[in-house]
């Protein structure tokens, strides 16, 4: 399974020039992670006083300082820099210059659920029974997911329809549609279960869209950019 660094791509120094001017007039803002704070802040970056420094327009940032992950987007791309963020007394500051990076999406990248991360999954039926089977998620992408079952029964099958609810972390509880791509009966007992989407709501796509996000922005916040 590709990592999220695999599908990020520094851009050239013409568009990275393009895409700084765009940014400190305003015409975008930023979402930014800083290290230890699992909070994220929306800012818009402004000139600082110095050549190099860039303020953080959003007063919240204030007593920030350390490592900070940035996201940018513009149109339908997603871009993203590091920094190391500096207090100050009426705002935060970074120096530039910036390396930025852009989301490629060649396929529809699955990512790994953080052990850390708070999350649940219930199995509700297939389309033979309604059911209530605890379950735990492992990956999640924009077209599936997989999930693991401790229980040996019921006895799910390959192309077999589901519907499952999840939650992950701080997002809201989404209930999918799927049909079963693929199982893996396990030796201690249960299975593993790959799941496509089919026939999902715009609402449920839109909040499994959420959760990527989510999970894109950790695993840049953690890579070596």
């Amino acid at each position: 399974m590709k990592s999220t660094l695999d599908y990020l791509v520094e851009v050239t120094a013409e568009q990275n020039e393009k895409l700084l001017r765009m940014l400190v007039a305003g015409h975008v803002g930023v979402q930014v992670k800083v290290s230890q704070d699992e909070s994220v802040n929306k800012t818009y970056v402004e000139k600082g006083l110095s050549k190099n420094q860039l303020y953080l327009s959003n007063k919240a940032l204030v007593s920030s300082r350390g490592a900070g992950t940035f996201k940018m987007e513009h149109g339908t791309d997603i871009y993203f820099f590091k920094s190391t963020i500096t207090q100050g007394e009426k705002f935060a500051s970074i120096q530039q210059p910036l390396h930025i990076f852009k989301l490629i999406r060649r396929r529809e990248p699955r990512y790994k659920i953080p052990s850390e991360w708070a999350q649940s999954a219930l199995i509700l039926a297939t389309e033979k029974i309604n059911l209530a089977t605890p379950a735990s998620l492992i990956e999640v992408s924009n077209s599936g997911l997989k999930i693991h079952c401790e229980m040996d029964l019921p006895r799910f099958e390959k192309d077999q329809r589901i519907r499952v609810q999840f939650k992950v972390y701080k997002r809201a509880g989404v209930i999918v549609n799927g049909i079963i791509r693929h199982i893996r009966r396990l030796r201690t007992g249960g299975s593993t279960i790959g799941i496509e989407f089919i026939n999902n709501t715009t609402l449920s796509a839109g909040k499994v869209q959420s959760v990527c996000d989510d999970l894109t922005f950790y695993y840049a916040h953690r890579a070596r950019l």
